[in-house]
């Protein structure tokens, strides 16, 4: 004769493995979309960091010569001076500025 109790505790047992089973998937598949999106995130940010380093220069230096460029046309008889001195009041504030070679 068999008991009652045994036949139901080893199938309650089986439903728990099963569910541990399962809950032991979802953890590992949870896990890994967490990670997978933690790597595109990262990869996101990355991205955009170098973008910003790559685009920076470019920009300051327009900048630094758009802001000369004010200043001469400021100065007081630049309309009167020749090419040679408003040449070299380029290269002054070029120097000044530290602006790179321009073609």
């Amino acid at each position: 004769m068999a008991c009652p109790g045994v036949g139901s505790a080893v199938r309650y047992n089986k439903r728990n493995i099963s569910s541990e089973t399962q809950d032991a998937d979802y953890k590992i598949e949870t896990e890994w979309h967490d990670l997978l999106g933690l790597l595109v995130v990262a990869a996101l940010f990355i991205f955009f960091v170098i973008l910003f380093f790559k685009l920076l220069p470019p920009y300051l230096e327009h900048a630094k010569v758009k802001t000369a460029l004010e200043n001469i046309s400021r100065q007081p008889g630049t309309n009167d001076m020749e090419k040679a001195q408003i040449k070299a009041a380029f290269d002054r504030r070029f120097s000044i500025e530290d602006v790179g070679d321009m073609i």
